[in-house]
């Protein structure tokens, strides 16, 4: 079985495995992020996450049939960029990953414009472990309308939802430089508007939630 990584992003395949998978693994430390408070909480979940070392060659003229070593290379960088989640399958790989969910990290790869030829690269498939809220803080959180003071301390803090329509030449990471002063937030935002890198074109419109005001 070759290697594949089906995610919430779309599913890239290798046309022949890795030269190389090594496993190793960390400790699992989660940060809890809490919707109602500032600040967050880290958490020793008592194993190990798995760790999937990667590396290989895309090669211009493989003895199997598959797509170009920039088109390859090309889908692992959006996969690596959009912080995809998925599951990774391939006969290396086995029961260590049975039913866990990993993201690429790591990513070092040629993806310049022109590039020709084989194409190495090397990668990490991360262990993603996203912590559930418990079903009594869910209830609350439901429960419990917005009211007019939680709105006031909104505009006292002096923030605010924006809608953006996107523009020819526009990307996440310049949108989010902007409005966030941080190009990383780009992840915020397609989070928030449930959309990816292929999803911009002009006359999208991207809700920006808690951008401070400019006064």
């Amino acid at each position: 079985m070759t290697l594949r990584f089906e995610s919430n992003r779309g599913t890239m395949k290798w046309p022949y495995n890795p030269q190389s998978i090594a496993f190793n693994s960390t400790k699992l430390i989660v940060e809890h992020e809490y919707p109602h408070r500032q600040g967050a909480e880290t958490e020793d979940m008592g194993r190990k996450s798995v760790r999937v070392d990667v590396s290989g060659i895309f090669l211009k003229e493989p003895a199997v049939v598959s797509p170009s070593p920039e088109i390859l290379i090309n889908n692992l960088w959006m996969l690596h960029e959009t912080g995809a989640i998925g599951k990774v399958y391939g006969s290396e790989l086995g029961a260590a990953v049975e039913g866990r969910l990993f993201r690429i990290v790591d990513l070092k790869a040629n993806r310049e414009e022109g590039t020709v030829g084989d194409i190495p690269y090397s990668f990490t498939f991360l262990e993603h472990y996203q912590p559930q809220m418990s079903k009594s803080a869910a209830a609350n959180s439901q429960a419990a309308p917005r009211s007019s003071g939680a709105a006031s301390a909104a505009s006292k803090a002096g923030v605010q939802d924006i809608v953006y329509i996107v523009r020819k030449g526009d990307t996440l990471w310049d949108i989010a430089k902007k409005y966030y002063g941080d190009p990383l937030q780009y992840k915020k935002i397609m989070a928030d508007n449930k959309v990816g890198v292929p999803d911009m074109k002009p006359g999208l419109k991207l809700t920006l939630k808690g951008v401070k005001n400019r006064g």
